[in-house]
């Protein structure tokens, strides 16, 4: 599994975009979802619709919270994990 999940050109989404989705995902069941009760796949699916059709109307830019220095240290910390990886074939220890 490690090795598939590593090699190029297949890599791991990036952590910020996959946090994105997360919360669209979640935002999606708690206004659109979750409360509903639907009689039909077509009532579930006009239920997304609406909601996607109304976030369009109103949408709300992301604000990126993190200091630059802050993210280059994470970048430089993951590329020498990333080199031990390459180098010793295993992933590191959690």
């Amino acid at each position: 599994m490690w090795g598939w999940w590593t090699r190029p050109p297949l890599r791991k989404p990036h952590r910020s975009w996959m946090n994105l989705v997360e919360r669209f995902c979640r935002d999606l069941t708690e206004d659109a979802v979750r409360d509903g009760s639907f009689a039909s796949v077509a009532e579930l699916v006009r239920a997304i619709e609406g909601y996607l059709a109304e976030r369009t109307l109103t949408p709300k830019r992301y604000v990126w919270k993190a200091a630059g220095r802050d993210i280059l240290l994470k970048i430089n910390r993951a590329r020498a994990a990333a080199g031990r990886i390459v180098r010793s074939g295993t992933p590191p220890d959690r």
